[in-house]
């Protein structure tokens, strides 16, 4: 399936307007406060509020859309603009209750993107250690070889992908920052660069991978039930027959 067969053809387009910084300040204080919330649909005014007070306290200029003649001045008014932008860019809609009150639901699709901001944002660090001991007491659990693919295979693949891709950060983090100090520095500016990096971050990491989050003390557990998998028949052939069902 292609992405603009699930999301519009114009949500990214808030993103790429000149008030880009504002729309995502703008979606994640609507995300931030459905995190209290059992869905992601919340009554109207409390968004607008919020939205208000960001306006009030960040931004006094007024503001012109593309496709709005009216100049949005007062922060109520670019509240309003502003969800009504979203809801036509797909990222939320509109929905009213029995009792006629009106709800902004944010789709699903919508709050996976914002998930994937925060993300990049934090740029957080891969807890080597807590990621392979998952793999290993996942392939460790004899009751779940009931069903090997679903309770086992897809878990230890996901745990195994989260993991290649914190260690490929790592790779690009430091190939990045090797750029950065050599371009156009002296030599004792480059030598001053490395340190700071390897005591802020380049140490920190690697020294984990060999010190607290050591694979080793895992390899030889992972590798023997994986191997076991392929070499018993039995719960060879329940994993392929919990692949054919969950991916039809």
């Amino acid at each position: 399936m292609h992405l603009f067969q699930i999301v519009p053809e114009s949500f990214f387009k808030p993103l790429t307007s000149k008030y880009k910084s504002v729309y995502i300040d703008c979606i994640e204080i609507i995300y931030d406060t459905y995190k209290t919330e059992y869905s992601f649909g919340i009554e109207k005014e409390t968004i607008l509020y919020k939205l208000e007070q960001y306006f009030d306290d960040n931004s006094s200029e007024e503001m012109v859309f593309d496709d709005e003649d009216d100049i949005a001045k007062d922060p109520r008014t670019k509240a309003n603009a502003i969800l009504r932008s979203l809801k036509d860019c797909g990222w939320i809609e509109y929905e009213t209750d029995a009792d006629y009150t009106t709800r902004v639901n944010l789709f699903d699709y919508a709050a996976t993107m914002i998930e994937s901001f925060n993300s990049i944002i934090k740029n957080e660090d891969v807890e080597y250690q807590s990621v392979v001991s998952q793999i290993h007491a996942t392939l460790l659990n004899e009751a779940a070889y009931k069903k090997p693919y679903e309770f086992i295979l897809k878990r230890v693949i996901t745990n195994t992908e989260e993991l290649i891709n914190g260690l490929k950060k790592l790779n690009t983090s430091i190939k990045k920052r090797i750029d950065a100090i050599t371009k156009e520095k002296t030599a004792a500016e480059i030598i001053k660069e490395f340190f700071d990096y390897h005591v802020e971050i380049g140490s920190k990491a690697y020294l984990r991978l060999k010190t607290s989050d050591n694979i080793s003390y895992f390899r030889t557990g992972i590798i023997d039930n994986l191997r076991r998998i392929l070499d018993d028949e039995q719960i060879f052939n329940s994993a392929l027959e919990g692949f054919i069902v969950i991916k039809k």
